[in-house]
């Protein structure tokens, strides 16, 4: 009799007339050895390939051989740990290589799922959409049952933030503030200088910058941990300083209209009691509002705007 041979053996072993020489044939290699006195013999061989057969005889001391026995080695070796390709947050399939023909067994807390590996090894698994930071645990299995190692990865992130909402920035504005996804850098973008400061674990954020002239773009951009950078946000800065207060020439009981000076293009109102009375400044800046004449004493008051309502 012969013991079973797997692919990792390197000895045939079994029973035979005891003192029997015992042949083991492979292919056209030849090995041998003697059975002791209880019949039990152990030949060395080089280990062969699953599927391998091995042909068996053994000689008395009479020269006399029995028939052969043929066995056939097998597997008993797993496959290699698979390989696995990263999976990210958007990923609904797990890829990878591993032994060609393999069953491929993705494991995710108490789910499974499974595929098979081609006669490359090349496998994809389907895979519900996981969360960042989930452990995913992928197996294979041979045709004969042996289990590779466990591999484990971690689902990556993918995902880019939205891109950051933005308040408005005034020209007198030192900061750029509003919200986007919780930890993320933000990157501010004016000309070719660049700002950043990392937003809030609520997703707001404040990131400093010189204050800038009216009209100037401002480029926004948030970076999450994963390196996943969003689409830029755009503002144009806005003017939300108010003219000069007007410098006023002398008003007299015989005065009818109101003279001065303060920014090109402010629009005046005179304000004498409940009346108001108004006008445009000239571009260089000097005014003049008709008001009737006033008697001594009168208080009058004047304002100036400009064409966004910002009033001095």
């Amino acid at each position: 009799t012969v013991n079973f041979v797997t692919d990792s053996a390197t000895v045939v072993t079994g029973k035979a007339e005891a003192g029997a020489t015992v042949t083991v044939t492979i292919g056209t290699e030849t090995y041998t050895g003697s059975a002791d006195s209880t019949g039990a013999f152990i030949v060395s061989i080089p280990a062969q390939a699953a599927g391998t057969v091995l042909t068996v005889k053994a000689t008395d001391a009479a020269g006399n051989t029995g028939n052969a026995r043929s066995v056939t080695v097998i597997d008993r070796t797993a496959p290699a740990t698979p390989s696995v390709n990263y999976v990210s947050d958007k990923a609904t399939v797990v890829t990878g290589t591993v032994e060609a023909g393999a069953t491929v067994t993705v494991t995710i807390g108490t789910a499974t799922y499974t595929g098979s590996a081609d006669a490359s090894g090349a496998f994809s698994v389907t895979i519900p959409q996981q969360t960042t930071g989930t452990r995913v645990h992928v197996r294979a299995t041979d045709a004969v049952g042996n289990r590779s190692d466990l591999r484990s990865v971690i689902v990556v992130d993918k995902t880019a933030p939205s891109a950051p909402t933005v308040n408005e920035v005034s020209d007198s504005a030192t900061l750029v503030t509003g919200t986007t996804e919780g930890g993320a850098t933000i990157t501010v973008t004016i000309g070719t200088a660049e700002y950043t400061a990392r937003a809030f674990s609520n997703g707001t954020f404040r990131v400093s910058i010189p204050a800038q002239a009216v009209g100037t773009r401002i480029l926004v951009r948030a970076t999450d941990a994963g390196g996943n950078k969003s689409t830029l946000s755009s503002v144009r800065v806005v003017d939300r300083t108010p003219p000069a207060v007007p410098t006023l020439d002398p008003v007299t009981v015989k005065s009818t209209e109101v003279r001065g000076t303060t920014d090109g293009g402010a629009y005046i109102t005179v304000t004498i009691g409940s009346q108001s009375y108004t006008a445009r400044a000239f571009s260089n800046g000097t005014f003049r509002v008709a008001i009737p004449a006033q008697a001594a004493g009168t208080k009058i008051s004047v304002t100036a705007a400009d064409a966004l309502g910002n009033k001095s």
